[in-house]
């Protein structure tokens, strides 16, 4: 049993490879690739419920599965409007 499901429609934003400690951790790898994506094309399907947020520098939240701890995606205090 999944405890979330998320889509995202296109178009993404443009592609960043990141180094930093937080994305190492969240992907497990040497570096994470991470989009920009607009909040207004995300959409949890299910699951909501079961997400967690960790404030993980100034005004920047990594949220998770409260369930397993899979991280989903990160959102910013000043910029409502974007994911990534």
């Amino acid at each position: 049993r999944r405890p979330s499901a998320r889509v995202a429609r296109l178009p993404l934003g443009a592609f960043a490879r990141c180094y930093c400690v937080q994305c190492r951790k969240a992907s497990g790898s040497e570096n994470a690739l991470n989009a920009d994506v607009a909040r207004g094309s995300f959409a949890l399907l299910r699951g909501a419920d079961r997400l967690r947020e960790w404030e993980s520098s100034p005004g920047q939240f990594r949220v998770f599965c409260g369930d397993c701890g899979s991280p989903l995606y990160k959102r910013y205090a000043d910029d409502a409007d974007r994911i990534r």
